[in-house]
């Protein structure tokens, strides 16, 4: 599943004008709206390059949603297709069936971390003010994992691959009920990593089954 992915693209200025120019992200915004893509998605544009914007598409379920989107910017603003990038990619896969939040730690041990991923960056964490280096015992690691912390694997802002492994209880800030509970780990990838993995827009299904 894709939990969500950032889109960059290009307007054509030399044929498609703004409503808003003082304020394009609205006009992209209400296209998107309109369309009943994402009433609330979030629009990002360069301050170097004005003919450039990023968007952040959420709980993209098909390839074909990001096709309805690409075809959308396509048509209203010249983006060109060929054109366009995927600069993050996060990736969820979700353990419904299993109980044992045990299986966090497997999860955890079985990614195979690059030598960038100190052991710092391999930690367990609840919030900014709790936070600990994984520990190598896994009954100290379970403790963790029992008040419900994260067990995070590469840096989040630094690094192109970020890993967390989790029981899932919220959803943007909503409590679950308790049969949508379950154990999750996300892949969230960007930079040259994902570069190296063609990250163009038509590319998505390959991006999908390598990350």
């Amino acid at each position: 599943m894709i939990d969500w992915l950032a889109l960059e693209f290009r307007v054509n200025t030399s044929v498609f004008a703004f409503k808003h120019p003082d304020k394009p992200f609205q006009d992209i915004r209400k296209l998107m709206k309109d369309h009943a893509v994402d009433p609330n998605i979030y629009v990002l544009h360069s301050k170097e390059d004005k003919s450039k914007f990023t968007i952040h598409l959420h709980d993209v379920a098909r390839v074909e949603q990001l096709d309805r989107v690409i075809e959308l910017l396509r048509i209203h603003y010249g983006a060109s297709p060929h054109e366009m990038r995927i600069t993050t990619l996060e990736l969820s896969l979700d353990f419904w069936t299993v109980k044992t939040k045990a299986m966090l730690l497997a999860l955890a041990k079985s990614v195979r971390a690059v030598a960038s991923v100190e052991d710092k960056d391999f930690r367990v964490y609840l919030d900014s003010n709790h936070f600990a280096v994984m520990p190598k015992d896994p009954r100290k690691a379970m403790s963790y994992i029992g008040q419900g912390y994260t067990i995070g694997i590469g840096h989040m802002r630094n690094d192109d691959v970020y890993i967390r492994a989790y029981y899932k209880q919220t959803d943007r800030n909503v409590d679950l009920p308790e049969h949508d509970r379950r154990l999750r780990i996300e892949v969230n990838l960007k930079g040259k990593t994902l570069e190296s993995m063609g990250n163009h827009a038509g590319n998505l299904k390959a991006l999908i089954e390598q990350g």
